[in-house]
């Protein structure tokens, strides 16, 4: 089937709609608008753009896609599976498609229009800034591709999948997945643009953990501002390979408490 992304124009009217509160008239229309996401289809939603005058709201791209295969039921280190799923169904987009944020509305609001509702409980907590950033960008660009519904999973195996890890290729994947404060530490980062820095940060922190040390969420962040501030003397990118996990091995020492 073809992927299908939400029209330039419709976008901005939703957003405009979900962000501006300024009276009491915009306050009713944005939670009348924000109901239609919790409806069992996207009929509504799709009838009430049109009515605004927006006659194709959702547009063919020329990209093909397999159907995605997702369970609203996990979360946590059970949604690598989800990972998997969206990884092998979107094996093919450049990372340039991949951080539009019209190519993942058009997908949020068309054929996983479920998921999203459901894996983030939009039926019973639909505020105008909860279906921005679950359907399409709510924050910043960087921010909102580890926080939109589907793109974060894309992201999520782009900067964790290890192809070279023939054992275990989802191994940073898992660990990533465990908590949520690990994806806002190690992705949402000028760090994370490269995967191998991320494998290496990962090995560190998974290697200070087979030693016994107690590497928890403010480790992690600590951690992740260390990897920064190595950055800022020697460029991450032409360090040996190994190099990065053994500094990150070498200061979880230092900061962690063996359990």
């Amino acid at each position: 089937m073809k992927i299908q992304f939400l029209d330039g124009t419709a976008l901005a009217h939703l957003r405009k709609v979900l962000t501006c509160v300024s009276n009491k008239h915009d306050k009713r229309h944005q939670k009348e608008v924000c109901s239609l996401f919790t409806k069992d289809t996207n009929a509504e939603l799709l009838a009430y753009l049109k009515d605004v005058g927006i006659e194709e709201p959702l547009r063919d791209s020329r990209f093909d896609c397999t159907a995605i295969s997702l369970d609203p039921n996990t979360v946590g280190l059970n949604e690598v599976g989800n990972v998997k799923s969206v990884r092998d169904a979107l094996a093919n987009i450049s990372p340039a498609i991949a951080s539009n944020e019209k190519f993942w509305a058009g997908l949020c609001i068309g054929s996983a229009w479920n998921y999203v509702r459901d894996r983030w409980h939009l039926k019973t907590d639909h505020k105008g800034a909860d279906v921005l950033s679950h359907y399409m960008f709510g924050f910043g660009a960087r921010r909102s591709l580890t926080r939109n519904a589907l793109s974060r999973l894309w992201w999520i195996g782009q900067l964790t999948i290890n192809p070279d890890c023939p054992e275990d290729p989802y191994k940073a994947t898992k660990f990533v997945l465990e908590d949520t404060d690990y994806v806002v530490a190690l992705l949402e980062r000028n760090t994370s643009d490269n995967p191998h820095i991320v494998y290496e940060i990962i090995d560190g922190v998974l290697a200070a953990r087979s030693e016994g040390y107690h590497v928890e969420r403010s480790a992690i962040r600590e951690l992740a501002k260390y990897v920064n501030i190595v950055g800022g003397v020697d460029i991450l990118d032409l360090m040996p390979e190994g190099a990065i996990r053994d500094k990150v091995l070498g200061r979880a020492r230092k900061i962690c408490k063996k359990k």
